[in-house]
């Protein structure tokens, strides 16, 4: 989601400086040199499948919509596992389960 907030078409992430992915794939904490330097190549290498704004545009405007529901449903998903945990560890048959 932060990588499409802050490069939300691959003309915007071709532009990115190496240093500045690196920094924020680091910062999102995946630290593994070769998966990164991956990353760059695949962003530097892919082509761009249209330069019309006619179509640009709308879907950059939908990414910018659908982000800020998909990190709400993240944070649903996760106060439900929580609360499965929970509920799972006082259950009286867990033991049944882990068996």
């Amino acid at each position: 989601c932060d990588f499409l907030l802050r490069w939300p078409s691959l003309a915007h992430a071709k532009k990115a400086r190496k240093q500045t992915l690196l920094d924020f794939f680091n910062q999102h904490n995946s630290r593994y040199p070769l998966v990164n330097e991956k990353r760059i190549k695949e962003i530097k290498d892919a082509e761009i499948l249209t330069e019309d704004m006619a179509v640009i545009t709308p879907n950059l405007l939908l990414i910018e919509c659908l982000i800020p529901q998909l990190k709400q449903l993240m944070l649903a998903i996760t106060r439900f596992d929580d609360e499965i945990k929970t509920l799972y560890k006082q259950h009286t048959d867990r033991a049944i389960f882990d068996s």
